[in-house]
């Protein structure tokens, strides 16, 4: 799937007192209060669109602070890519899947925010100064999210997806993935460490198979998320 990132952004916590940097964030008050951002590219076998995502990534209105390439095992060359982009860090390692590239760039990162992108989706130029401007407004949220377009092979716009998350975002990710794409979601990088990070054990390793016939009811009170 090729996605490119939108610039809304929504949050659902009242901001509480801080102090504003020159980036648009709040923050706690301190000699160093700057909020930075680190992104992470993961890459595996798409060095054909690579280029453009990290083009996206310079475009960026406000800059990011740290930008990491994940090679997962790649057969083509990220390699040569990513030199035309002075100040981009390349990791390659052993094909181990998405969520452990993931979780190799962000333990490469020591930013306050980190953006996880696929080599074949790029963001919009306002998509860091946007996720941003939403942590301000809400600086003890997990992360905050945006909408995406859908884009062709020919990188026109075929299509355009933004779903609010209702009155509770816990119960309606519990219900589904109503964010849809993991590139438009800006992480407080301390929580992703404090859990973990993302589980590599669910990687696309075993056979999935389904059965016609229904094996379970459900009920239909709506009571059965507290």
């Amino acid at each position: 799937m090729r996605a490119q990132i939108g610039s809304t952004v929504i949050d659902q916590e009242a901001p509480s007192p801080a102090q504003a940097d020159a980036r648009g964030a709040l923050t706690s008050p301190g000699p160093d209060n700057r909020l930075s951002v680190g992104i992470v590219v993961t890459t595996y076998n798409h060095a054909h669109f690579l280029e453009e995502a990290l083009a996206s990534i310079a475009a960026q209105r406000i800059k990011a602070d740290d930008v990491v390439v994940v090679d997962d095992g790649s057969n083509d060359d990220p390699a040569s890519i990513v030199a035309r982009f002075p100040g981009v860090r390349l990791i390659r390692q052993p094909n181990r899947g998405l969520a452990a590239a993931r979780n190799t760039g962000l333990a490469a990162l020591n930013t306050s925010y980190v953006i996880f992108l696929d080599a074949d989706d790029r963001l919009q130029p306002v998509a860091i100064e946007a996720g941003l401007a939403c942590f301000a407004r809400a600086p003890r949220s997990g992360l905050v999210y945006g909408g995406h377009l859908y884009l062709n092979s020919l990188g026109d716009v075929t299509g355009v997806r933004f779903e609010p998350p209702g009155e509770s975002a816990y119960r309606s990710l519990l219900r589904g993935n109503f964010i849809a794409m993991h590139g438009a979601v800006m992480y407080r990088r301390e929580c992703l460490e404090a859990i973990g990070g993302f589980d590599d054990r669910l990687a696309p390793r075993a056979r999935v198979l389904r059965s016609a016939s229904p094996l379970t009811s459900i009920s239909g009170s709506g009571r059965s998320l507290r």
